[in-house]
């Protein structure tokens, strides 16, 4: 009897594992959030410019990582194709300055920004036996900037600000998620995004009378960023 009892268990659990995705039925939702971070492209960029001690002076930019709270809104399609829009609470990044001389190489923080990555995909969900739902995806993205500034120093040696332009891009991703019933999943995150924006510094330093503010064109900086997330998620 008590063998009955558990083969009518283990049947029962069987069953479970490989029933289909709760969270591909068509004309499903998914909302989420968790933690994500954002890793730029370590490559930079860089310019040369002329140097009243040396022949040349070779300047470098590159943006540190950061972790924000990313969130968005899955849509199935059908049990294979979904929509996704991404977004997140901005991300605060530093900017930092690379001056190479002959013989020497100095590495300083010169400002900040926030950037916020909305982006659009279309995903590809494969079909599991399981409660695992693994997908890939291709998209558009649009990175708004904001609060850009610099630090302090640079604004008393004459640097007045700096603006980094908007920028759009490819995007691609891979991911899935696990259901721990009808409504609830823990999924997790990998995106590529291209992020190739356009920044302008001012200031009377850049100025070589010293008298009034004059505004430069950096390298574009290529952010590039690999984004890594884990997120919550509600199925209805």
């Amino acid at each position: 009897m008590k063998i009955g009892k558990y083969l009518l268990v283990g049947s029962s659990l069987l069953a479970l594992s490989l029933s289909p995705a709760l969270a591909n039925e068509p004309g499903s939702w998914t909302m989420y959030v968790g933690v994500g971070s954002v890793e730029p492209d370590s490559k930079g960029v860089s310019a040369t410019i002329p140097d009243v001690d040396f022949e040349e002076v070779s300047v470098g930019f590159n943006i540190d990582s950061a972790t924000s709270m990313p969130f968005g809104v899955t849509y199935m399609i059908n049990e294979n194709w979904a929509i996704d829009m991404l977004a997140a609470w901005p991300f605060n990044h530093d900017i930092n300055a690379i001056v190479q001389i002959p013989g020497e190489t100095e590495s300083m923080k010169i400002g900040e920004f926030d950037q916020a990555p909305p982006t659009l995909s279309v995903q590809y969900h494969f079909t599991t036996a399981g409660n695992f739902d693994p997908y890939i995806g291709v998209g558009f993205n649009y990175t708004m900037f904001s609060g850009e500034k610099l630090i302090p120093s640079m604004v008393e040696e004459g640097f007045e600000s700096i603006k980094i332009d908007n920028s759009s891009g490819f995007a691609a991703q891979l991911g899935g998620h696990w259901e721990f019933n009808e409504s609830w999943i823990l999924g997790f995150d990998v995106r590529y995004i291209e992020i190739d924006a356009d920044a302008t510094i001012s200031g009377v330093a850049l100025d070589p009378a010293g008298l009034e503010s004059v505004s430069i064109a950096l390298p574009t900086l290529s952010v590039d960023p690999w984004v890594y997330s884990v997120n919550l998620g509600y199925h209805f």
